[in-house]
């Protein structure tokens, strides 16, 4: 189980602000045992789907403009980096 705590606002991903202290169990129907274990399972993954109040919601991973974006996201709220050593 993680918990997802929110999203950083930009164009790229409208639509997604709900998504903020939400618990992650699965990832496409396999359970997720940590954040490293949720990193590899979206990575290796075209779509994610998350698991919300018993109903399945789709959310993109590995997009192209997502991943475009992320310089531009990390450099507005100054972060450093995207992830810290031990989950790359």
């Amino acid at each position: 189980m993680v918990v997802l705590n929110y999203v950083l606002a930009d164009e790229v991903n409208v639509g997604y602000h709900d998504v903020e202290n939400e618990i992650v169990s699965k990832v496409n129907g396999e359970e997720v045992k940590d954040l490293k274990d949720l990193v590899t399972k979206i990575e290796s993954s075209k779509g994610v789907r998350r698991d919300r109040d018993r109903s399945w919601r789709q959310v993109r991973a590995q997009d192209p403009d997502a991943t475009a974006a992320n310089p531009r996201i990390m450099t507005r709220y100054r972060i450093g980096a995207d992830r810290s050593d031990d989950l790359k």
